[in-house]
């Protein structure tokens, strides 16, 4: 039986021959100098970006979303506030709450509030 040998292998002496180099992609035009133009007309007008009313629609919208977050936050403070009188009101053998027992739940949260700033 006989050996079936590459004639590539045997004519370069050993050496398997290198692949061709394939050829360079033609390069895309990028849209970038298209935005940019459109970012230079836009910036060099003194015409309004958007219409007022979208504008001012948007603005609506995120100042009664950030309305309705402060009014969360407020309502769960005061929550919190008024459940720690409570338990002051109730240490203290009373039914109803005074300013004592407001002051030292206020108390309590800055106490609160400096230990979480040293951490």
């Amino acid at each position: 039986r006989t050996k079936q040998t590459n004639c590539y292998y045997l004519a370069t002496s050993g050496k398997v021959p290198r692949k061709p180099l394939a050829a360079k992609a033609t390069r895309k035009s990028s849209n970038l100098y298209k935005n940019k133009k459109k970012l230079t007309i836009g910036s060099k007008s003194t015409k309004l970006l958007m219409r007022k009313l979208l504008f001012s629609r948007l603005v609506r919208k995120i100042a009664q979303d950030a309305i309705k977050a402060i009014q969360e936050v407020t309502k769960a403070f005061l929550i919190g506030i008024f459940e720690d009188t409570n338990i002051n009101a109730i240490h203290a053998k009373r039914v109803t709450i005074n300013t004592r027992d407001m002051n030292l739940a206020q108390r309590y949260y800055k106490k609160y509030k400096k230990s979480l700033q040293q951490m």
